[in-house]
C-alpha cells in the first residue's frame, strides 16, 4: 500500500497528543483516561460512536482524512488492535503513572527526618526527585517515539514498528 502523507500523519499524531495532553491536565484519572485513548485511539471513537465515518481513525486521522488498514485484509481494527499498534507509544505515561507517586513518598520521608541538617535542604531534595522522576519519564517515552517516527521517515510503506506488531498500516482514506 502507499505512504500516506507524512506531513497529515504528523499532524494527526499532534492533534491526538494534544488531545491526551490536555485530558490529562486532570490530576490521576485523566492520565489514566489519556492512556486508554492513547492505547485504543484507533478504535475507540468508532465504538462509542457507532458510526462508519470514525472507523478504523482515532481523532486525529480523522480530521486528516487518514484511516488504518490491517495486513491481512481484516476490515476492521479491534481495541487489541489498537493496543498492540499503541503500546510502545504509551509507555512512558504508564511508565509516569508508577513513578510519579513517589515523589511526595520522597517528600514526606526528607520532612519527616530527625536529622536537622537534612531540614534546610527538604524542598531542594523534594524538588530534585521530582525533576529527576520526569526527566526518567521523558527519556522513556521519548526514545520509542523517537524510533517510531524514524521508522514512518525512512520505511518505504511508512510503517513504524507498532504497525509491524499489529499488521497495520496508515493510508489516506
Amino acid at each position: 500500500m502507499p505512504k500516506a502523507n507524512l506531513g497529515k500523519r504528523f499532524i494527526a499524531s499532534a492533534i491526538d497528543g494534544f488531545a491526551v495532553w490536555l485530558v490529562s491536565l486532570i490530576p490521576i484519572i485523566g492520565a489514566i483516561i489519556g492512556i486508554i485513548y492513547l492505547l485504543t485511539r484507533d478504535a475507540v471513537i468508532y465504538e462509542v460512536a457507532k458510526k462508519e465515518e470514525f472507523k478504523n481513525q482515532s481523532l486525529g486521522k480523522h480530521l486528516m482524512g487518514l484511516t488504518v488498514t490491517r495486513t491481512s485484509g481484516e476490515d476492521y481494527i479491534d481495541f487489541a488492535t489498537s493496543a498492540k499498534r499503541n503500546a510502545l507509544l504509551a509507555i512512558g505515561g504508564i511508565v509516569g503513572l508508577i513513578l510519579m507517586p513517589l515523589v511526595p513518598g520522597i517528600t514526606t520521608s526528607v520532612a519527616h527526618t530527625a536529622d536537622p541538617t537534612v531540614m534546610p535542604y527538604a524542598a531542594a531534595i523534594a524538588g530534585l526527585a521530582g525533576v529527576l522522576v520526569a526527566l526518567l519519564v521523558w527519556a522513556i517515552s521519548g526514545i520509542p517515539v523517537v524510533i517510531e517516527c524514524l521508522m514512518v521517515l525512512f520505511n518505504n510503506q511508512g510503517d513504524r514498528l507498532g504497525d509491524r506488531i499489529a499488521g497495520t498500516h496508515v493510508a489516506e482514506k
